[in-house]
């Protein structure tokens, strides 16, 4: 594989496929990237967040620092919807949910273990996930298709409610969330300060485009 992309590199610039516009812009636009990025990381490595100031931040943001509800789930896997919806009757009808799985799954590692995944929080579930929150223990979900093609069904075995975070359990995560919150700061403080110094033209638009998530 090397060997041939070395192969392909020496063809390339002997077409002179290395001199056009758009390969030098790439070029350019993939090199200001890399820049961007060890920039970026010295700028993050400077910073530093003091107990206070995480305690601070913790208390200002609270309901972003908490734990999600937790499900403890059984899941049954088929082929297809309607056999799903068979097996789900049966189930209502008083059939064993570990019956179910054991005589029907197409996951072998579910009949293994009785198809319990044990606690999940409940944002894995995605566009689902409000589906599964307001089952009750013992309830089965509807049919779920995934992009395996896949059919799952849920039996919920038990719930923890969402509840806040203390300051200790959520800590580190008030770290990273004050860190970038710095950081972006930071950046946009060092991009004034860089284009008074040297006169920079700078790019503002594409700059600003280079977000950061908090």
């Amino acid at each position: 594989g090397v060997a041939y992309r070395a192969y392909m590199v020496e063809r390339a610039v002997n077409a002179g496929i290395d001199e056009q516009p758009l390969v030098q812009s790439s070029i350019q636009e993939t090199y200001l990237h890399y820049l961007e990025g060890l920039v970026m990381q010295q700028l993050e490595q400077s910073i530093q967040t003091t107990p206070a100031e995480l305690y601070k931040t913790f208390q200002d943001n609270q309901d972003r620092f908490y734990q999600p509800m937790l499900v403890d789930v059984q899941r049954l896997v088929v082929e297809n919807e309607e056999k799903a919806e068979q097996l789900i009757s049966q189930y209502t009808s008083g059939k064993a949910f570990e019956n179910l799985i054991l005589n029907h799954s197409i996951n072998n590692e579910d009949r293994l273990i009785n198809g319990k995944l044990g606690y999940l929080e409940i944002d894995e579930f995605g566009f689902n996930s409000a589906q599964i929150a307001n089952l009750g223990i013992g309830d089965v979900s509807k049919p779920i298709t995934y992009a395996t093609g896949e059919i799952h069904v849920y039996k919920v075995l038990d719930k923890i409610e969402a509840r806040p975070l203390t300051f200790d359990e959520a800590k580190s995560k008030v770290d990273d969330f004050l860190t970038q919150k710095k950081l972006s700061e930071l950046r946009s403080s060092t991009i004034a300060r860089v284009k008074e110094k040297h006169d920079a033209i700078i790019n503002t638009e594409r700059l600003n485009a280079l977000t950061i998530k908090i």
